[in-house]
């Protein structure tokens, strides 16, 4: 998720962002046109992609719900599908433009602040634990030796009895 957002982020600024020259944006320089605006919605903004007929049976949904995560080149939106877990590329899209509307949000675990004392005995450990590492590395090397695996001898195999027929060299 952190990708979309980051590549809707240059989307954006990329069209309406400073540049060298005064009064232009980066994709006028580049594209000599000025960006189309129009398509630019909330992010994070909750919405419902058009499924085509095509696609679907009688019964089936009109519509599926998702979240709106960053936009395509091709005047695409790009929807999260949070069922699912994946991104969907749709044009036709009915955008409900309340921010954080979203019901599935990333949480991030919260770390122990650990007291000054308790750091110094986690620094020991860790040293402890590196020097345990440069001794398994030194043996690591006779270990892979020993774990060669034990292969029959390949001048003593013999060909099937379904080719004994035929002249195979």
């Amino acid at each position: 998720m952190w990708a979309e957002i980051v590549g809707t982020g240059t989307y954006t600024l990329n069209r309406t962002g400073k540049s060298s020259v005064e009064g232009a944006s980066p994709y006028e320089l580049w594209m000599l046109k000025k960006p189309r605006l129009k398509h630019l919605r909330i992010i994070g903004s909750a919405c419902y992609a058009h499924i085509p007929g095509q696609t679907r049976r009688k019964m089936d949904k009109n519509a599926i719900r998702g979240c709106l995560v960053g936009y395509n080149s091709n005047k695409r939106y790009r929807i999260w599908i949070q069922e699912q877990n994946r991104i969907v590329l749709c044009r036709d899209v009915t955008l409900n433009e309340i921010p954080g509307q979203c019901e599935k949000r990333v949480k991030l675990p919260m770390r122990n602040i650990k007291l000054s004392n308790e750091r110094k005995r986690s620094e020991d450990e860790t040293i402890q634990v590196y020097s345990d590492c440069e001794e398994l590395e030194e043996n690591g090397k006779e270990s892979l030796q020993s774990l060669s695996k034990n292969l029959r001898d390949r001048s003593n195999l013999k060909k099937p009895e379904r080719y004994e027929d035929y002249n195979v060299k």
